[in-house]
């Protein structure tokens, strides 16, 4: 009887993340105005091989730790234009149909990014497109941390691959001083290469986002943000941006089960004009915040 009580008590007491959904669905409906569709800042490809679900999400808070907003296709749909193209932890050789990828290949050429990290992936034409050059490969269970500028970062892979740099320049080494992190000029665009499988090694972690994973995303999407009205300086508060005709709306999440005072940088052009909803100095639990951003002339 008294593991009965227990588990009505579950059914009938929902989650505090799903009181606080109810409550900011409740304040959009009575808003004044439709909050406008929030502004993607990459398309992420889920590649033949991989976990497509679970590496999907890893790569979205991933993202919503460095403060990005992204949207999705598969291997097999057509390639949407986009600015920035994430390919997370592909695996073996079926990545991608030719077409497509020759298609990647031009956006990239005529000035999108692509971030590859990789898990046991092999690409052709993979020195071109990348500057490095891969001489060996061994599968073997390694962790090992990367010194990502002065933080280091703890990773791990099941395949190791042996490479060397044909024109990229190298962000970050492991511990071993194999090339980790790498930037590449390809055309007009940029191709940011991991050599782990970041997003599908969070899979069998239970706090991977709490070691700063996610700075290799903010690596990649620097400039992205630097241009957005207001970014979060907090892991664990995301913003996705809603532009109108004539302000920008912000929305802050607090991801996290604790309240955050989180740490906002307005950027150059822009103001805070009202806040809607929420307390932006100190988010609750799984709460939000709605800010308008103004420009100033």
């Amino acid at each position: 009887m008294r593991n009965r009580t227990r588990y009505d008590r579950c059914i009938q007491e929902p989650k505090p993340v799903l009181t606080e959904y109810k409550k900011f669905f409740d304040f959009l409906k009575a808003l004044p105005f439709t909050l406008p569709k929030a502004k993607e800042d990459a398309t992420c490809i889920l590649s033949k091989s991989t976990d497509q679900w679970g590496v999907a999400y890893m790569s979205y808070l991933l993202a919503k730790q460095a403060g990005a907003n992204i949207n999705f296709t598969y291997y097999d749909a057509k390639l949407p234009d986009s600015k920035i193209y994430l390919l997370p932890s592909i695996k073996m050789h079926l990545v991608m149909p030719l077409e497509k990828y020759k298609q990647l290949k031009e956006n990239v050429k005529n000035g999108a990014d692509l971030y590859i990290s990789n898990d046991t992936g092999i690409l052709s034409e993979f020195c071109d497109l990348t500057g490095l050059s891969v001489h060996d490969s061994e599968n073997t269970f390694e962790n090992c941390t990367v010194k990502l500028h002065d933080k280091r970062i703890s990773l791990k892979r099941s395949r190791k691959f042996y490479i060397e740099p044909k024109g990229a320049e190298v962000i970050a080494t492991d511990d071993k001083g194999i090339p980790a992190f790498t930037k590449f000029k390809y055309g007009k665009g940029t191709v940011w290469y991991l050599n782990f499988p970041l997003e599908s090694m969070l899979l069998g972690e239970t706090s991977g986002f709490e070691d700063g994973r996610c700075d290799f995303y903010k690596e990649i999407f620097t400039d992205v943000l630097n241009k957005n009205a207001i970014t979060s300086l907090s892991d664990f508060v995301g913003v996705t941006l809603h532009p109108d005709i004539e302000c920008t709306y912000a929305v802050a999440v607090n991801y996290s089960d604790k309240p955050v005072a989180p740490e906002f940088k307005v950027h150059d052009g822009w103001k805070i004009d009202q806040i809607y909803y929420g307390n932006p100095d100190l988010l609750e639990p799984f709460g939000a915040a709605v800010i308008k951003m103004i420009r100033i002339f």
